[in-house]
């Protein structure tokens, strides 16, 4: 018989790491974003209050499932609301329920509980599931047998290159693009440039200024949206970048001009899965495509490495589809409460997601919510 557990205290859940390593080892949900040591980074320095609800499942006496959600206020076109979500949501690529039983039931049961709660929330608000694991679709079938309003999509896709498949191909295909772009620089500059890899006891904090320096320098920190220069988000990535230090899940890429760092690439290795969740490059440099360089450089080294995928994380942008056509896709789902707020909610959300087809117009409505708001 299927049951459900809430943990509602961060006291609780420091206590179960053991547990939740071995369970996410057995689910389809192995994944980085979900391991203890990225939950218990994002709880500490990003929850801000936000409450947990972190759902344990049984199968009679055996735990086969966890829920890992909290309840986040944020801001809708003005109006506040409440929305339980996975924890992580907004710095993880991947999210999902951990579940190492029948996953269908295990789903349902988790949806049902959340229902008998509603009081506590406004919607929910369900981000980076992965298609394969059939989460999301079990969830659009409770939503159907609940008869709730809900908004699915925009889906996006996770573009990732598998090494271990054709690799003379890929190494010479990549060496080439690499080889195109360094013989377009001159002698000298070709000469002084230093690229490296970093991982295991090569981590070092100093290393951490290095990427600060560089993302201190690049469109996304002139435009306050570099991870590392965002407060809050910056404290997450510190404590993360340390710890993940020490347990060898960090690998980092760093190209040099002489002494100083123009571009780097802070990834995530976690079983043999080289997951890229940041490339950032100091804006002086753009003319020598310092970020291609080392992209395609760390490729190159990566499959001397012995590294089975390289998985390029949320995002379509346009580098990521000149290296690869691999992708999966990534669901999003919103459900509604079902009470005069929630269904407020439903009808503004689906207004919105209706303009956000009309890029000029919701340019427009972005910037006087900006002024006004």
């Amino acid at each position: 018989m299927i049951r459900i557990k809430e943990l509602s205290s961060y006291e609780e859940f420091r206590g179960m790491k053991e547990a939740w390593g071995d369970l996410i080892t057995r689910s389809k949900a192995d994944n980085v974003f979900l391991t203890y040591d990225w939950m218990n980074s994002y709880i500490k320095n990003c929850c801000n209050g936000n409450r947990l609800i972190i759902l344990t499942v049984f199968d009679d006496d055996a735990m086969v499932g966890i829920a890992p959600l909290m309840v986040r206020r944020h801001g809708v076109m003005g109006l506040y609301a409440r929305s339980v979500c996975f924890i992580g949501t907004t710095a993880s690529d991947r999210m999902d329920f951990i579940l190492d039983g029948p996953r269908e039931k295990c789903v349902l049961s988790i949806m049902d509980y959340l229902i008998g709660i509603g009081r506590d929330w406004d919607f929910l608000d369900f981000h980076e599931i992965v298609r394969f694991s059939g989460t999301a679709e079990t969830i659009k079938k409770w939503v159907k047998l609940r008869d709730l309003k809900s908004v699915s999509g925009p889906w996006d896709r996770s573009f990732f290159i598998k090494l271990n498949d054709n690799v003379d191909f890929i190494l010479k295909k990549v060496s080439k693009k690499f080889h195109r772009k360094t013989k377009k620089l001159n002698k000298e500059v070709r000469a002084n440039l230093e690229f490296r890899r970093y991982r295991h006891n090569e981590v070092k904090e100093a290393l951490l200024d290095e990427i600060q320096f560089i993302a201190s320098r690049s469109w996304k920190g002139t435009g306050h949206k570099s991870v590392f220069l965002k407060h809050g988000i910056r404290d997450f990535h510190k404590d993360i970048f340390l710890g993940f230090a020490n347990s060898g899940c960090l690998d980092i890429s760093i190209l040099k001009m002489g002494d100083t760092p123009i571009a780097y690439i802070y990834n995530f290795l976690y079983n043999g899965r080289l997951s890229n969740y940041s490339i950032e490059f100091d804006s002086r440099y753009s003319h020598m495509s310092p970020g291609t360089m080392l992209m395609l450089w760390s490729i190159e080294n990566a499959i001397s490495k012995g590294i089975k995928e390289i998985d390029f994380g949320r995002g379509e942008e346009e580098w990521k589809t000149r290296l690869t056509q691999d992708f999966r896709m990534q669901e999003k789902v919103r459900i509604f409460n079902d009470n005069f707020y929630g269904k407020g909610l439903y009808l503004l959300y689906s207004a919105i997601k209706r303009i956000k087809r009309h890029r000029i117009i919701y340019g427009i409505l972005r910037k006087i919510k900006q002024v006004f708001i």
